[in-house]
């Protein structure tokens, strides 16, 4: 989340009622161009829709991860798993759209 967004954690701009997952937790689907770095999404890009979708599944995958128990966190295999998942729809869509 920390390289999506270009923002630590530890940012002054997070106290008690506001983290760094909070802050993308609110902003999936349709605030997500507003929390993640304006290098990698950019409104005025081409792919935009593209792009922001598969940033908002990667998000959520990141956040599964990052579940207050242990338990209900992702494991490494399930994590793989989506992440393969995300690479092959981007690359399908971004493929409709040039065919």
């Amino acid at each position: 989340m920390e390289v999506f967004t270009r923002t630590k954690p530890n940012s002054e701009m997070f106290g008690e009622n506001l983290s760094l997952k909070s802050w993308i937790t609110n902003s999936i689907p349709d605030g997500l161009a507003h929390v993640i770095d304006a290098n990698l999404l950019k409104e005025n890009d081409e792919y935009f829709v593209e792009n922001r979708s598969c940033i908002a599944s990667i998000m959520k995958v990141a956040l599964d991860c990052t579940m207050e128990s242990p338990r209900e966190r992702s494991n490494i295999q399930d994590v793989l798993v989506a992440l393969k998942k995300i690479k092959l729809q981007y690359i399908s869509a971004l493929h409709s759209r040039t065919t």
